[in-house]
């Protein structure tokens, strides 16, 4: 049997982590463009203004889904960890109301006397 827990404080701190690198890093690449093509007139090439334009071009599908993986990344944690604490709510009352049907066999559970 293995042994393994989730503890869900170090998981929200994990992704509030991610959270402001991810926000860091979307900064940082939304100045880029402005940065770059600042840069541009100062070589008065035209080359260099289409290879700069070729290049977002290029790289923004590749930009945006990096984008998307870090956000299904974290979504898919975040339910995961969810789904974990609620399935171990769900043995928790479970194993609870087995205990109870083995001190209490013929005990049959009314609107106001059951088990929880």
């Amino acid at each position: 049997m293995s042994n393994w827990s989730i503890e869900p404080a170090e998981i929200i701190d994990v992704l509030e982590k991610v959270n402001i690198v991810a926000g860091d890093l979307g900064s940082a690449l939304e100045k880029l463009p402005g940065i770059l093509e600042s840069g541009v007139p100062a070589t008065n090439a035209p080359p260099v203004a289409d290879a700069v334009g070729e290049l977002f071009d290029r790289e923004a599908n590749r930009i945006e889904a990096m984008n998307t993986r870090i956000e299904a990344s974290a979504t898919g944690i975040a339910e995961s960890t969810t789904a974990y604490l609620e399935g171990d709510q769900e043995m928790a009352e479970t194993a609870q109301r087995a205990a109870h049907q083995a001190v209490y066999p013929n005990f049959v559970p009314t609107s106001g006397n059951q088990v929880r």
